[in-house]
């Protein structure tokens, strides 16, 4: 199967960074292609602005942002989180 693994994090020595490392490598190990994804680290931005807000029913609208992982979401079979619970939510970026 291919598997994407979000990781959602600031911190790179946190205990999600650790987990989220688990997850792949035992996906991996276990015969899985992975495709780990770590937002923050490739400096994600999850903000819409102005004119995307106002082109997004239009013809014209530029989904170029976010067409990459729209793309890959579309292609993988399954999709696990890493994000802290302490957010008691995910994080906004997710």
């Amino acid at each position: 199967m291919l598997i994407q693994v979000i990781y959602c994090h600031p911190l790179a020595d946190s205990y999600n960074h650790a987990l989220f490392q688990t997850i792949v490598a035992t996906l991996d190990n276990k015969g899985h292609q992975v495709v780990a994804t770590d937002l923050y680290g490739e400096q994600f931005d999850p903000v819409m602005r102005e004119d995307e807000r106002r082109s997004y029913y239009g013809a014209q609208y530029d989904e170029g942002m976010v067409a990459t992982h729209t793309a890959l979401l579309r292609r993988v079979d399954g999709i696990i989180l890493c994000f802290p619970h302490w957010w008691f939510s995910m994080p906004a970026m997710l």
